[in-house]
This record gives C-alpha cells, structure tokens and sequence, in this order.
C-alpha cells in the first residue's frame, strides 16, 4: 500500500473517531447531568450519539446517578470504536513502513537474530580467554 494513501487512511480515521468522541463524550456528560433533551442542542447531540451507539442499544441498562444518568451503552460504545479505530490505523500503519535497510541491501529479522548470535559469541568468546 503506497505511503501516501496508508497515510491519508489514518488521517481520515483519526478524524472519524475525533468525532465520535466528541458526541458520545457530550452525551455521556450531558446524560450524567440530566441535560434538557428538549432544548435544540442536546436533542441534535442525543439524535445524533444515538446513531452511534444503535448497536448496543439495549444491551446494558443506565445506572442512576443522583444526578442523572450514566449512560453505559455509549461509555461501551465509545471504547469499542476506539479500539476499533487504532487497531485499522495500526493496521495501515504497518502497511506504510519502509523496510530497514543498511547500506544498499535490506535487513531481515533471521538477519538480526544472526547479528545478535554472533555477538554473544563474540562477547562469550572475549570472557573466557580473558
């Protein structure tokens, strides 16, 4: 996968789930505090958090808080896409990664376990005629 477009996958992902933080975070807030769902704002934040959480939707109850609610569909929600969310960006990442090279010729990992021997030889080698 050529760099540039791992690149702009990441990019987009990254903003994709800067996003859905910002929604759920707002709905787990505002549902903590009780937020007036009547009012414009946070009717358009629970209208649009709710998409995001459909999913789960049902799956685990609110616990009261007093206060409010804590909403903890959209808490699982929120972790689910972001783990989701950095396991593709490091999925695209390990995609764009240039191979290690040294000099002219590439470096392989048997390579290194080779180097890493022959160093210890080397270095056991050295202790005993010492």
């Amino acid at each position: 996968m050529p760099v540039r477009l791992s690149n702009l996958l990441i990019n987009l992902i990254n903003i994709i789930l800067y996003l859905i933080g910002f929604f759920l975070g707002l709905r787990i807030i505002m549902k903590f505090f009780s937020a007036n769902p009547a009012t414009p704002f946070v009717g358009w934040v629970y209208d649009t958090s709710g998409l995001l959480i459909s999913p789960l939707k049902g799956i685990f109850p609110d616990f009261g808080t007093g206060i409010g609610v804590l909403d903890i569909v959209a808490i699982i929600s929120l972790i689910s896409y972001l783990l989701i969310g950095y396991f593709l960006m490091e999925l695209f990442r390990s995609f764009s990664k240039p191979a290690l090279t040294e000099g002219a010729h590439s470096i392989h990992y048997h390579d290194i376990d080779k180097d890493l021997e022959e160093e210890e030889e080397e270095h056991h080698h050295h202790r005993h005629s010492s």
